[in-house]
């Protein structure tokens, strides 16, 4: 699981083991626990000292040192890492990928996925065109998506938008999809 700009969190803890009791984290901060406040001083940490090229890239390294089979799971910035690495040639281990309300995708229209990775987005966004951005990618091979009528972070307890109904909802919608993996 590639988490978001919080990093490891105990609500992304109790994620992964809702997911799969056996879900490795992946997060910007290599394992450090940071207690943020709020998503503005998270986002302001992530960019000042990761970045999400820095964040797409250790992703990538972290992935072509695996040797067993993988499907990436990823929110927010860690959907859009996965996306930007997801035209890499040398990524065999990962058979599938699930994204959540990558945001930052709309700045990496051109990306031709190696693996299927399957996109949901939210109801809508603050700065641009969910359908405009869904336009823009659905015909890409490799490519499944799907709008949520929720907003951006909803599977996210530290998130202003986390909803608990989105929450179990989306979750027993992605077990059914792993369990056809």
């Amino acid at each position: 699981m590639v988490s978001d700009i919080f990093g490891i969190t105990q609500a992304f803890k109790k994620l992964a083991l809702d997911i799969d009791n056996k879900a490795v984290i992946f997060d910007p901060y290599e394992g450090a626990v940071l207690d943020f406040a709020d998503e503005k001083s998270a986002y302001k940490y992530f960019i000042k000292n990761v970045g999400l090229e820095s964040y797409s890239e250790k992703l990538k390294e972290y992935i072509k040192a695996q040797t067993e089979v993988m499907i990436l799971i990823g929110f927010s910035v860690g959907a859009t890492a996965i996306w930007n690495i997801s035209e890499e040639n040398d990524l065999r281990s990962v058979q599938n990928a699930f994204c959540y309300y990558g945001s930052q995708i709309r700045y990496n229209l051109n990306i031709k996925p190696k693996f299927p990775i399957n996109l949901v987005f939210p109801s809508r966004e603050e700065h641009f065109s969910i359908k405009e951005l869904i336009d823009n990618i659905s015909d890409i091979e490799n490519t499944s998506v799907r709008q949520v009528p929720f907003l951006h972070g909803f599977m996210n307890e530290k998130s202003l938008n986390f909803d608990l109904n989105a929450y179990a909802l989306e979750l027993k919608n992605l077990i059914n999809d792993l369990d056809k993996k």
